[in-house]
């Protein structure tokens, strides 16, 4: 999974990844990015997802968004229906049949809009919360 958020980042020009933003959906992925992320040489991992929340940024801040989602593209479709991205591509799956993560999706987000900052701001405040 690290790899493969790392050959996305770096098939992404200088300017691109300086606007780009590593997401997981889960603490175990984003724990997993973390670790790996100086091996692979990619941001940090974002997430909302347990303790990830009091690391998080308080917005987002970005154009790019390399995105893991671990629930079948459900957010994906849902970013789609709800006119919060431009545009997205799956660019890679876990697939090792011993992975924890197997069928988790790797996508490229592109053109974050309002309504998806207005959505990760209130998600964050929310979890912060808790």
């Amino acid at each position: 999974m690290a790899r493969k958020v790392g050959d996305a980042y770096h098939n992404l020009s200088p300017e691109q990844q300086k606007q780009t933003l590593v997401y997981a959906d889960n603490y175990g992925e984003a724990g997993a990015l973390h670790h790996y992320r100086k091996q692979f040489n990619y941001p940090d991992a974002v997430s909302l997802n347990s303790s990830f929340t009091l690391w998080a940024p308080d917005s987002l801040n970005c154009k790019y968004m390399i995105y893991v989602d671990d629930d079948g593209g459900r957010n994906i479709r849902e970013f789609v229906a709800g006119k919060m991205i431009g545009s997205y591509k799956k660019i890679g799956e876990v697939e090792n049949h011993l992975a924890r993560e197997k069928g988790t999706g790797i996508y490229l987000i592109t053109d974050i809009k309002a309504p998806l900052q207005e959505r990760y701001t209130k998600e964050l405040a929310r979890k912060r919360l808790e």
